[in-house]
C-alpha cells in the first residue's frame, strides 16, 4: 500500500487538497492519505494529522513564529520516524512547506510541490530551496515552466485548478431572492479577506466607502462575504456596526452575480476576472512589512488578472492609494461609466484565454501516481538470460504483461485472475514507450487482461489477453515460491511421491529460512 502525506496552510489549499485527494481515491482505492488539512481533505478520506487553521491562525509575533517552527519540527518528525509515506505532497504555503521539504531531504521520501511559491513575484531566491528539496514542481501558470526548466527543476504544468473547478454562474433572480436583494438595483459585494490580518487592516476602510458610496447612490445594494474558514466572533469583531448583508460560504455564487466588486487582493480576483465582473483591488498592511515586500518583489503588479494578461485591467489601490476616496472613485467607474464598463468586461476576458483548459486536480494526481507506479523495469525475455548476469530475486516468482505504445501516452491495464469477476486498475509508467506489468502466479494459476492507451483525446483499447503459469523453473535462480509450484504441479499429475518429496523440501526450506531471519 502506499502512502501520502498532504501538507495544506489555508482554506484554498484545503480545497484543493481535496480535490486531488478525491482523485487518488477513484484511481486507486488503497492508497492511504494522510495530511494537515480541513474538512475538503477529510471529506476526500484522508486521515487528518492536525487542522489546518493550526497553520493559518500564525502571524508576525515571535511566540507565532516559534509555533509555526515547532510544529514544522513535529510534522517532519512525524513522517520520518512514524508515517514514512512514499510521497509528500506540498500544496501552496511555501514557506513552512519548504522548511519541511528541507528537514525531509535525504530520507528517500519524494517530495512534490502543487501550486509552488510564486518566485516570479517576489524573493526569487527561493527557487534555490525549490531546486533543492523538491523532486517535482506542478506548476498552475503557463509562464512558470521555462522558468523552472531553466533552473533545471523537474516541472509539470497541471493547469489553474480554478479553470474547471469554478461553478458556473449563479441565476441572479434566484440568488437576489434568496437574500431578500432587489434586482432592479445595482450590487456591489466587498470581499474583505479570508485572514485576520487583512480583515483588520482591510475590513474598516471597505465599510467606509460602501457607507459613502450609498449615501451618495442610494440605489446601490451591499453585501460582505463571509470567508468560511474565519469564525463568526472574528468576521463580527471586523464587520460591526452595519446593516448590510452578510453572506457566508456562497463566494463564488456571490462574485459571480454582482455589478462590482471590491476586493483583497488574492486568488478571489482571477476567480472574478474569470467570471468577467468588474473590480477594484484594495490592500494595505503593516508599512514596515510593505517597505520589505518592495525590496523583494519582482514585478510591480499584485493582482492575478494584470499579472497573467500583462496589463493593467484591474485598478490596484495599494498602501498609500488605499482610502475610501480612490475606492468610492473607482466603483462609480465601473457602475456607471458605461463605456469604461464595456472595456473592463471585454480586457477581463484575456484572463482565460492565457490559461489552460486542463484539469489541475486531476492532472496533479496523474503525475503522483505515475511516480508512485514507477519502478525499475523487468522484462519477461531477460528470464532467457539468467546465466549471463544476476536477475532481480524476486523475479523468477512473476510473469510479466507488456504493452509497447507512445512514450507520453496514459497507459491503464485491467485485470481480473481466475474466473472472478473482480476487475482491477493500475496506472503503468513508461519506459520507453514500453508498460509493464508484473504477476505472481503460483502454478496454473491465470490472469486475464487488457490495456486502454490515452493519446491526448484517443483512447485506444487493446484485445483481452490471457496468461497462465504452467513453468516450473529449474534453474538456480530458482524464486522463493518455487517449490509451491512444483508441489500444485505434482498434485495436478497425480504424483503422491513426488508432491511428499517436494512438500518435505519445502519445509526444510521455510524451518531454516525462520531460524535464520527471526523478527526483532
Amino acid at each position: 500500500m502506499k502512502k501520502i502525506f498532504i501538507i495544506t496552510g489555508e482554506y484554498s489549499g484545503d480545497m484543493h487538497a481535496g480535490r486531488v485527494a478525491e482523485i487518488l481515491k477513484q484511481k486507486n482505492p488503497d492508497i492511504e492519505i494522510e495530511g494537515i488539512g480541513g474538512e475538503n481533505l477529510k471529506k476526500a478520506g484522508a486521515k487528518i494529522y492536525c487542522d489546518h487553521s493550526k497553520m493559518s491562525g500564525f502571524g508576525f509575533s515571535i511566540k507565532m513564529a516559534l509555533d509555526h517552527i515547532a510544529l514544522e519540527k513535529k510534522v517532519a518528525d512525524y513522517l520520518l520516524n512514524s508515517y514514512k509515506p512514499d510521497l509528500v505532497l506540498l500544496i501552496d504555503y511555501g514557506t513552512f512547506n519548504l522548511r519541511v521539504a528541507k528537514r525531509l531531504k535525504g530520507s528517500g521520501i519524494k517530495v512534490f510541490h502543487y501550486i509552488p511559491p510564486q518566485v516570479w513575484a517576489s524573493r526569487k531566491w527561493r527557487i534555490k530551496g525549490i531546486k533543492k528539496y523538491v523532486d517535482e514542481v506542478l506548476c498552475i501558470f503557463p509562464f512558470e515552466i521555462e522558468m523552472y526548466q531553466k533552473e533545471g527543476i523537474n516541472v509539470h504544468y497541471c493547469g489553474h485548478p480554478l479553470i474547471k473547478q469554478l461553478p458556473e454562474k449563479a441565476d441572479r433572480e434566484q440568488f437576489f431572492a434568496k437574500h431578500g436583494l432587489d434586482t432592479t438595483r445595482p450590487l456591489v459585494s466587498i470581499f474583505p479577506g479570508s485572514r485576520t490580518i487583512e480583515l483588520r487592516f482591510l475590513a474598516n476602510t471597505f465599510i467606509k466607502s460602501a457607507k459613502q458610496l450609498q449615501k451618495k447612490h442610494p440605489e446601490i445594494q451591499f453585501c460582505i462575504s463571509h470567508a468560511p474558514n474565519l469564525s463568526d466572533d472574528i468576521f463580527d469583531k471586523y464587520i460591526n456596526g452595519t446593516d448590510f448583508k452578510v453572506i457566508k460560504g456562497e463566494n463564488q455564487a456571490l462574485l459571480s452575480i454582482s455589478d462590482s466588486l471590491i476586493l483583497a487582493s488574492g486568488t478571489v480576483a482571477l476567480e472574478a476576472a474569470l467570471y468577467q465582473i468588474p473590480m477594484i483591488i484594495g490592500y494595505k498592511g503593516p508599512w514596515i512589512l510593505y517597505l520589505a515586500y518592495l525590496l523583494v518583489r519582482c514585478i510591480k503588479k499584485v493582482s492575478l488578472p494584470n499579472i497573467i494578461t500583462g496589463e493593467d485591467i484591474v485598478p490596484e489601490l495599494i498602501q498609500a492609494k488605499f482610502n475610501t476616496e480612490n475606492i468610492c472613485y473607482e466603483t462609480e467607474k465601473n457602475l456607471y461609466n458605461k463605456e469604461y464598463r464595456i472595456g473592463f468586461i471585454s480586457a477581463l476576458g484575456k484572463v482565460k484565454e492565457k490559461l489552460s483548459d486542463k484539469y489541475s486536480a486531476e492532472e496533479a494526481a496523474n503525475e503522483i501516481i505515475k511516480t508512485l507506479c514507477a519502478v525499475d523495469k523487468c522484462f519477461e525475455f531477460y528470464k532467457n538470460y539468467s546465466e549471463v548476469f544476476a536477475l532481480p530475486y524476486n523475479m523468477t516468482d512473476r510473469t510479466f504483461a507488456e504493452y509497447a505504445g507512445n512514450p507520453d501516452s496514459r497507459v491503464e491495464i485491467h485485470y481480473w485472475f481466475g474466473e472472478s469477476s473482480n476487475e482491477y486498475t493500475e496506472i503503468l509508467s513508461s519506459c520507453g514507450g514500453y508498460f509493464v506489468k508484473g504477476f505472481t502466479l503460483f502454478y496454473s494459476e491465470s490472469v486475464r487482461y487488457y490495456f486502454v492507451e490515452e493519446i491526448g483525446s484517443e483512447t485506444r483499447k487493446s484485445d483481452i489477453f490471457h496468461m497462465q503459469n504452467n513453468v516450473i523453473n529449474k534453474s538456480e535462480t530458482a524464486g522463493r515460491f518455487d517449490s509451491i509450484n512444483k508441489i500444485l504441479s505434482a498434485r495436478q499429475q497425480h504424483d503422491p511421491a513426488e508432491m511428499k518429496k517436494c512438500m518435505y523440501d519445502y519445509c526444510v526450506q521455510d524451518y531454516v529460512t525462520q531460524q535464520i531471519f527471526k523478527p526483532m
